[in-house]
């Protein structure tokens, strides 16, 4: 079980009547290639990521990186065939083709657009679809928006993508309606009342193998029974940029060193392996680990000597006062995995590495599935709306 960080506008919401109780559906963890392949992965979604208001397509060639992710097996269709989507916060669509064709049933109703995507989720092109979308037997969302991509390259075992980020980030979906939004799947299980509110609880565990069903998302509320101790809430931030994602503002330590100073906003997103922090937070990590480095040529992880790991420390990590600790054997890769990353023996690797200088204003971090393996994360997926200072954004 883990500590939960919830991340939300208000702290609890009115139940609407007459709708079911939240949701769980299992997941399940895969990987595909070395954690070194990884890291590029993680470097190349980081890319993407960053590509605010840029013309033209960029293609994520995910088949030919390795990566870790974790797939919930939707329906689509009726009657449904069963599809691994990567369940993603850095985007919006739903679509699926990747490895799998779509299946069309008398479900299945072209709505004319054509798509062409290019975001944190990967680069497609497509048409668009009205079909069911089954989260669990018997709970059917209706009329949902899907992509039927053509062109898209995704890894072993991923059919395509599920979308829990803010609606604002289906902008530029559709080639002949840019500027149209998509309502997303919660948008649609909340408007349909199959779920009592658009909240998604979101619970990873660190793996056992390449493919372990050791995963949860609970749609519409939380799983208290997933969490150690209290939630602790946190206001969505409203800084730019981070405030298009899963953006919170946190502040961290590291021993007695201060790691993230206080009013920092930064992402969690689902889809990114390692965490990532600013160039000069990260060297006050590495500084305080006697002869670590960043070792970007070989394993793009965090080199740590053996003797050093009895001299780390946790981090803790601040949300509204409240600390996270995340403890040093969490902060690494199990030792087992030392020949798979292409490292020197009598090291062990960190999951934390430098974000890079040439980032989106306003994301100083980036907590991934590293993060979300220890803590037990809650965060809505509402439309927010638009503010009058910012330009309409798209990837």
């Amino acid at each position: 079980m883990h500590r939960c960080l919830a991340i939300s506008i208000v702290v609890a919401a009115a139940c609407l009547s007459g709708a079911h109780a939240a949701i769980s559906v299992g997941l399940t963890r895969t990987q595909n290639g070395s954690l070194k392949n990884v890291a590029k992965a993680d470097q190349a979604r980081r890319a993407l990521l960053s590509r605010a208001n840029s013309e033209g397509a960029t293609s994520l060639p995910i088949a030919q990186l390795g990566y870790a992710a974790y797939t919930a097996s939707i329906g689509i269709g009726n009657p449904p065939t069963y599809y691994n989507l990567l369940v993603d916060s850095g985007s919006s669509n739903t679509w699926i083709g990747g490895n799998k064709p779509y299946v069309k049933t008398s479900t299945s109703v072209p709505t004319g657009e054509a798509v062409n995507v290019s975001n944190a989720g990967g680069a497609f092109v497509g048409s668009e679809y009205y079909d069911e979308v089954a989260l669990a037997p018997g709970l059917i969302i209706r009329n949902q928006s899907i992509a039927d991509a053509t062109g898209a390259m995704a890894p072993p075992g991923v059919d395509g993508i599920i979308g829990f980020g803010p609606v604002n980030l289906t902008l530029q979906t559709f080639e002949n309606n840019p500027m149209q939004t998509i309502p997303t799947v919660m948008n649609n299980a909340y408007a349909q009342k199959i779920i009592p509110e658009q909240v998604l609880g979101v619970y990873f565990a660190p793996a056992t193998s390449n493919y372990s069903m050791n995963g949860q998302l609970t749609f519409g509320g939380v799983d208290e029974s997933l969490c150690v101790g209290p939630i602790h809430w946190t206001p969505v931030t409203t800084t730019k940029f981070a405030d298009l994602y899963w953006g919170v503002n946190i502040s961290a330590s590291y021993g007695r060193k201060t790691l993230i100073p206080a009013t920092h906003s930064g992402i969690i997103d689902t889809s990114s392996t390692l965490t990532g922090v600013l160039d000069a937070w990260y060297e006050t990590y590495i500084k305080a680990i006697p002869g670590s480095f960043f070792d970007a040529n070989v394993t793009g992880l965090t080199a740590i000597p053996e003797s050093s790991v009895k001299h780390m420390h946790m981090i803790a990590i601040f949300v509204e006062g409240q600390p996270l600790l995340w403890d040093v054997e969490a902060q690494l890769a199990p030792k087992s995995l030392a020949t798979e990353l292409g490292g020197e023996s009598g090291f062990r690797y960190s999951y934390i590495v430098p974000i890079g200088t040439a980032f989106l204003p306003g994301i100083d971090f980036i907590l991934g599935m590293s993060f979300i393996e220890r803590f037990y994360t809650v965060s809505p997926c509402f439309d927010l709306m638009p503010r009058s200072d910012v330009e309409p954004f798209w990837l």
